[in-house]
């Protein structure tokens, strides 16, 4: 009984804490107290809401009109949409996505930056590279296949922020987009039937193709240069590419083709009247030309060997041996170890740079079999050295049974051997053979062209 007793004071004096406790929790909710340096979380990022339309052929989603030929586009959803603030020189990570495929379409998503009134932003259609620190955008033209669903297709609009949008935290209105490029359709024949289509280079006369554009950001700019478009495989249907050529004046496209079997096709074709206007659709059927194609071995192992740049460029491929004819063609080398080149029976024609180059020693020896020719334009060298070793004399060796034919500038370095850092370099025979250079002649195009001699002194080859 005593037990029982006690056992329930005890029950009760437990409820009755529990009571207590429970009273002094609904006091606490029903008069909180401010905790000192805590705030309430904000709601984060700035909310978008834009409608957009798109000028020229449009977005991404490219399809030819089979009545018209001109380009069908639409925005697709899986497009992105970067913010670049051109006066805080800084690109918003989080993109933003059009809200639905079509003509027309309200761009949304949250942006993570934030934003001041008067603030001037660009949106970026499609880029291929943000940087990671957020200061970088980047459109490329470089990495094309030729097919016209895949088409680069890049466009920017600018939009600046609204008091009424800095305050609210949130972009809305209407933006229109300017294509930064216009869209090719390139058929190629060689006057009766479709070239195999392996590979694609394309330059211009005036050499302002851009590659690559950085023009938003304080630190970029321009990069122009040759474009190239590898289709997945040969093919002979037309070829789509996009095109960027910001030159006001009359241009020339030069084209070159690998059909994928070893043959080069070259053609030109003039620039459509004027500026190529960006935005715009042109198909154009271009015809090409074969020309040779030289042979390349290895020294060492006598197997052929293909360009190794992905153009038509031989870089630190070892001692070469270069034979047969073939334009666009150029062999370099950065080792600091010697390297010899044998040319029997070669002519390498290049006008876009030195055909023959060495960034960190000389070549030694060249060797001549038979008659050989090493052309290039008024602007280049044939053969260019690239020596940090500036005052220091280069002594070229030759040697072997045969001619060389050098046509070049007719300014740059000495009898067409030129160093970049202006050391002179100092043609001479090999040992045991005998070396005479001709007096140069004046193309009148800005180019010389020297004839190099080389033979063994006793007339038979000497022993190495």
């Amino acid at each position: 009984m005593r037990k029982t007793l006690r056992l329930t004071c005890a029950i009760a004096l437990i409820s009755a804490m529990c009571l207590s406790a429970c009273n002094k929790a609904e006091l606490i909710e029903d008069n909180p107290v401010e905790q000192p340096g805590i705030e309430e979380p904000q709601p984060s990022g700035w909310k978008v809401a834009i409608s957009a339309t798109m000028g020229g052929t449009g977005t991404k989603a490219l399809a030819e009109d089979p009545d018209t030929r001109n380009l069908i586009a639409t925005f697709e959803t899986t497009d992105n949409i970067y913010v670049y603030n051109a006066t805080k020189s800084k690109v918003d990570s989080s993109p933003l996505h059009p809200d639905r495929n079509g003509a027309s379409a309200i761009l949304t998503g949250t942006l993570s930056e934030s934003y001041d009134e008067g603030d001037v932003l660009v949106l970026c259609y499609n880029p291929e590279y943000i940087d990671d620190y957020g200061g970088d955008i980047r459109f490329d033209y470089t990495n094309q296949n030729g097919t016209l669903a895949a088409v680069a297709d890049f466009a920017k609009a600018d939009k600046t922020v609204s008091a009424a949008e800095a305050a609210a935290k949130e972009l809305s209105g209407t933006v229109f987009f300017t294509n930064l490029q216009s869209i090719f359709k390139f058929t190629f024949t060689d006057g009766s039937s479709a070239v195999p289509v392996h590979k694609v280079t394309i330059s211009t006369a005036q050499g302002h193709l851009v590659q690559t554009d950085l023009s938003y950001h304080s630190f970029g700019g321009m990069y122009e240069g040759k474009i190239r478009v590898t289709p997945a495989g040969t093919t002979t249907e037309p070829v789509y590419v996009a095109l960027r050529n910001d030159t006001s004046a009359d241009d020339t496209f030069y084209f070159e083709i690998e059909d994928g079997s070893g043959l080069i096709y070259k053609g030109e074709k003039a620039a459509p009247a004027g500026k190529i206007v960006n935005g715009k659709f042109y198909a154009s059927t271009v015809i090409l030309a074969q020309v040779p194609k030289p042979t390349v071995i290895l020294t060492d192992s006598g197997s052929a060997v293909e360009p190794n740049d992905g153009n038509y460029g031989y870089l630190d491929a070892g001692s070469l041996t270069v034979s047969g004819t073939g334009e666009g063609y150029y062999f370099s080398w950065a080792s600091q170890s010697f390297k010899s080149l044998t040319l029997s029976g070669a002519s390498i024609i290049c006008y876009s740079r030195e055909p023959v180059s060495s960034s960190r020693s000389i070549l030694n020896p060249i060797i001549l079999e038979g008659d050989n020719y090493i052309i290039t334009d008024a602007d280049h060298a044939a053969v260019a050295y690239k020596s940090n070793f500036s005052g220091t004399e280069f002594s070229q060796f030759i040697k072997g049974n045969g001619t060389l034919t050098i046509t070049a500038s007719g300014t740059v370095g000495t009898k067409g051997f030129k160093n970049t850092y202006s050391s002179p370099v100092n043609v001479v025979a090999s040992p045991g053979f005998t070396l005479t250079v001709s007096d140069g002649v004046d193309n009148g195009d800005g180019t010389t062209t020297w004839v190099y001699t080389v033979a063994p002194e006793s007339g038979e080859t000497p022993i190495e």
